[in-house]
């Protein structure tokens, strides 16, 4: 497909109308230690600029998705739900993360 063909755009509309029965899963069973970070990956940067962790990244890309489908399917209960598979290692620091940073009103 070529971008913002007819083509592309009746694909991306169909896409965002099956959007809004998706859910999205993160493995968030390791360290970032291999990566010299002493916490878990989640709560890595992304960029320096406003210090966004990659859940924040991630989070704010389902958002953003939602409200495209939501548009998309004439909806206003659509809800992407976020699965993260925590370890022994992980959880607590997960749990901290999400408790810490911008994402304190998601659903757990």
């Amino acid at each position: 497909l070529k971008y913002n063909t007819p083509e592309f755009i009746q694909a991306e509309e169909a896409g965002l109308g099956e959007a809004a029965y998706a859910a999205f899963v993160i493995v968030a069973g390791g360290l970032g230690e291999r990566l010299g970070y002493g916490g878990i990956k989640l709560a890595l940067p992304v960029e320096t600029l406003t210090g966004k962790t990659y859940l924040e990244y991630y989070v704010t890309f389902i958002r953003a998705l939602q409200a495209k489908a939501a548009k998309a399917t004439g909806k206003t209960d659509v809800a992407i739900p976020l699965v993260i598979m925590t370890s022994d290692d992980t959880d607590q620091k997960v749990s901290m993360t999400r408790r810490t940073t911008r994402l304190r009103n998601i659903q757990s």
